[in-house]
């Protein structure tokens, strides 16, 4: 079912007539708040336990009151208001035992009442997505990224994507003693990294990932290039590029990827880079290979 309509009427009609239903026959659903509409919408489904795709832009899914053991995708995004705390949203990824596709952008999660004793409660009962295959996470306070990821096990993770929005967020702990929360040893079977805004002290997320095939940067109105290069530099022992085989990044700006490439200094094994500048996104890439020992 693919509800996109841009107007507020439809939409009205459409949560009134579901409010409470049980959709037996429903798998996939994608739903977008309308155009102009400021604020979350909700969607009060009793039951939908035959759902295996989930889209959904501007809208808060009960997610308490629905079955997810079919669910293979879901892709949330822009319910900044949603209010779903910690506890619940270990429960949700618990309940999806089959989740292949997970795409959180704009979530916002309580963390009030967590203390570093609860959160090492649900640490050690890690949540392990065993089918997760592809995770992106965006919108999300540098710390949250960290504890998070702390949280899953993804074994079997091929293609992550992190980007973060340090303001808007804040820390809800006296202490900062999620800093020393580090997940280690994380997606051994990583093939694909793609990083858009985040700071360099978030890069440190870096020394517990597997070295991906293929790392992709989306510099769009970031900097990420930049904090990636003073990353490596601060670290010179780190082996997160060691592994790195391809490198694109889009929207560069001019000379930050020369000085992330350096010549071939920091990723020894590197043998083709694409990139696209941010005054060419619509323009074929422009792609470097690059010989053995840079």
């Amino acid at each position: 079912m693919d509800i996109r309509s841009s107007s507020t009427n439809v939409a009205v009609i459409l949560e009134d007539r579901f409010r409470g239903a049980t959709l037996s026959c429903l798998e996939s659903l994608a739903i977008a708040s309308p155009l102009g509409f400021q604020g979350p919408r909700s969607l009060e489904y009793a039951c939908a336990p035959r759902l295996q795709s989930a889209r959904l832009y501007g809208y808060h899914l009960d997610w308490t009151r629905c079955s997810l053991t079919e669910l293979t995708s879901l892709v949330a995004c822009e319910f900044v208001d949603s209010t779903m705390d910690v506890d619940g949203f270990a429960n949700v990824l618990k309940s999806c035992a089959r989740i292949e596709h997970l795409d959180l952008q704009g979530v916002t999660l309580s963390w009030l009442g967590m203390t570093e004793a609860k959160y090492g409660s649900l640490k050690a009962n890690t949540i392990t997505c065993v089918r997760l295959d592809k995770l992106v996470m965006k919108g999300f306070s540098p710390w949250e990224i960290f504890l998070l990821l702390g949280m899953v096990d993804s074994p079997n993770l091929r293609y992550l994507s992190l980007e973060t929005f340090p303001t808007i967020h804040t820390l809800p702990f006296s202490t900062c003693w999620c800093i020393g929360v580090d997940p280690i040893g994380l997606f051994p079977h990583l093939e694909k990294l793609e990083l858009g805004e985040m700071t360099e002290p978030t890069l440190a997320i870096l020394h517990h990932i597997s070295p991906p095939r293929h790392l992709h940067l989306d510099c769009s109105e970031t900097t990420i290039a930049a904090a990636l290069t003073k990353f490596i530099q601060r670290n010179p022992t780190t082996n997160f590029a060691a592994g790195i085989l391809e490198l694109t990044a889009h929207g560069v700006r001019e000379g930050d990827l020369d000085l992330l490439l350096d010549g071939g200094e920091y990723f020894p094994n590197l043998v083709e880079v694409t990139e696209r500048s941010r005054f060419e996104l619509e323009k074929p890439h422009t792609s470097r290979y690059v010989s053995e020992g840079g």
